[in-house]
């Protein structure tokens, strides 16, 4: 564990340096399903995602998949028309979609705490 100000105790998940990276919500033509979040290893070792979560925003549980020291992982609405429109390889599809008026995106552990969370508008 880690103790940061304020008396906050942190698990060790939390510094598994995974972030949510980029959120693409309101896609140019509204009728492709190209919705997408991008996730970062900022970390120096590779994590494994199995049981990780999306619990806020969209609904998506990761199977066994590793995004190395500095990689990235694209987690898609439909992973076939993403492939078609960007030629981006991705996991999913996620269900539901991102409100293209914003709203809180939440990513959890397999533990189910929190390891990163985004509010966009």
């Amino acid at each position: 564990m880690v103790r940061i100000g304020l008396g906050i105790v942190l698990g060790a998940s939390t510094l598994a340096q995974v972030v949510i990276n980029e959120i693409h919500y309101n896609p140019d033509i509204r009728t492709e399903r190209v919705e997408f979040i991008e996730l970062h290893n900022a970390g120096d070792m590779a994590v494994d995602l199995a049981g990780w979560r999306f619990s806020s925003g969209v609904e998506f549980t990761f199977p066994a998949v590793v995004i190395p020291p500095g990689g990235y992982l694209v987690v898609a609405e439909n992973p076939t028309s993403l492939k078609a429109k960007f030629g981006t390889d991705s996991v999913g599809p996620f269900s539901g979609n991102l409100s293209k008026y914003g709203e809180r995106v939440v990513l959890r552990d397999a533990a189910g705490d929190i390891t990163d969370e985004v509010e966009y508008q």
